[in-house]
């Protein structure tokens, strides 16, 4: 019953490889996610831009995106004839 057989240990009970290889799967999920986030936080840049109001955003050359029969397509189309 030796467990050393030439350098590498091997167990006898399947318990402790399907646990080896269940933390095996763990820890690679771990690393990548933790690859993952950190990539996103080093590319994705903040805007500069703050806009604040309505008029604010109408001076810009941004285009706005409204969704159709939400409240702010009212909103926005006075805001438009407003400053017109």
């Amino acid at each position: 019953m030796d467990l050393y057989t030439g350098g590498i240990i091997q167990s006898e009970l399947i318990s402790w490889n399907v646990l080896a290889i269940i933390w095996s799967l763990f820890v690679v999920v771990i690393i990548a996610t933790y690859t993952a986030n950190l990539t996103a936080f080093l590319t994705v840049s903040q805007s500069g831009m703050k806009i604040s109001s309505l008029s604010q955003l109408m001076s810009t050359n941004l285009i706005p995106i409204i969704e159709a029969g939400s409240s702010y397509v009212g909103l926005f189309s006075v805001s438009c004839v407003l400053s017109k």
